[in-house]
């Protein structure tokens, strides 16, 4: 929209975009009963107050959620700070990434898995229908309940339709109007590093963890509790369904789109460290993989300050398009912690010798 008319959120008209209803109308309808019409700047701070507060809820409903997962209150804490950092929440109002009612769709969808962990399934798909009406990729949620959940299967299809139905009503009363969903996905091709790199961004760092916790939990015969279960059940769907709709239908570098896989990510990756603390702990301790860490850390950051001062055409195409430090110093700070911190974690521990 024109800066000084953002109330009428003129991405609205973009057919790829017109369907996610509830963040708009939530914040469109409190401006409208509180300001007059042409009160833009109150308007910016409705917008404001409302993704603040919704992020704040998304926050503390993890938390709650890290709890259920049988986290102590350590761990949980840990894991919000996971979600804190990510470069996705850092970085949220920082081109390329758009973050509009992207905080309203990672509520909803760990409000429902805290619902489907508690076996609240008719809650569960209430929050499924919040989320569908706010964006489309929070029906991870009823894909969840339909993949994790042990209630009968009637009833999972049947409350699992419901948020796709939603959607489907509100396309018919809204009016059908197609776009080119896939002209994004031709971009994704045409900068492959790109594309590669903003991915790696998502998570960065607790890629790794996550996909080796997902693989343990995926072949123990029995889960901590239902939300595990959950999780553990819908965790591949959730992500090849999820990075599919990013690759073929969006903008890979739009990192807010895939990060609304958090709630899977974190608990696997949490879980997976947690289990190895006692190692990790004897890793920082050691003053020579402390040096090695941060020669790697060292050695990547001049490579990529190098290139990018010496070949900044370069960097900008085959990465970015656009001034990137701040992405390539999150990138290369995540890249180092795999190398040094993670990948020893995979090295078989020497047995002590005895005599």
């Amino acid at each position: 929209s024109p800066q000084d008319t953002p109330q009428d959120w003129a991405i609205q008209d973009w057919p790829v975009v017109k369907y996610r209803a509830l963040f708009r109308i939530i914040v469109r309808g409190t401006w409208s009963i509180l300001f007059p019409p042409n009160d833009a700047w109150d308007f910016y701070l409705t917008f404001v107050a409302w993704s603040l507060s919704f992020f704040l809820a998304t926050l503390i409903s993890f938390y709650y959620f890290l709890r259920i997962l049988e986290f102590d209150s350590r761990g949980a804490f840990v894991g919000c700070l996971f979600f804190l950092a990510s470069p996705p929440v850092l970085l949220a109002y920082k081109y390329p990434v758009h973050t509009r009612e992207d905080c309203l769709a990672y509520l909803t969808v760990v409000l429902g898995l805290i619902a489907l962990a508690r076996s609240r399934f008719f809650f569960a798909s209430g929050f499924g229908i919040l989320g569908a009406l706010t964006r489309e990729t929070a029906l991870l949620l009823p894909l969840a309940y339909l993949l994790g959940s042990t209630d009968r299967l009637s009833r999972r299809l049947f409350l699992a339709s419901l948020p796709v139905l939603a959607l489907i009503g509100l396309r018919l009363k809204w009016g059908l109007v197609f776009g080119n969903s896939f002209e994004s996905s031709i971009l994704n091709l045409q900068f492959p590093f790109e594309t590669a790199a903003f991915l790696f961004c998502v998570f960065g760092a607790l890629w790794l963890p996550f996909f080796l916790g997902l693989f343990e939990h995926r072949h123990q015969r029995e889960h901590q509790n239902a939300g595990w279960e959950v999780l553990t059940a819908s965790g591949p769907a959730a992500f090849i369904t999820l990075m599919a709709a990013a690759l073929v239908l969006s903008r890979a570098r739009e990192i807010r789109i895939e990060f609304i896989l958090f709630p899977w990510v974190i608990p696997f990756a949490l879980d997976w460290l947690r289990a190895r603390a006692d190692h990790m702990r004897d890793l920082m301790s050691n003053i020579s993989h402390l040096t090695l860490s941060l020669a790697i850390f060292g050695s990547l950051a001049g490579l990529v300050l190098y290139f990018h001062m010496t070949n900044p055409e370069m960097m900008r195409y085959y990465l970015a398009d656009f001034k990137n430090g701040f992405w390539l110093f999150l990138g290369t700070l995540h890249l180092a912690i795999v190398l040094a911190v993670f990948l020893p974690i995979l090295r078989p521990r020497a047995e002590p010798q005895t005599v």
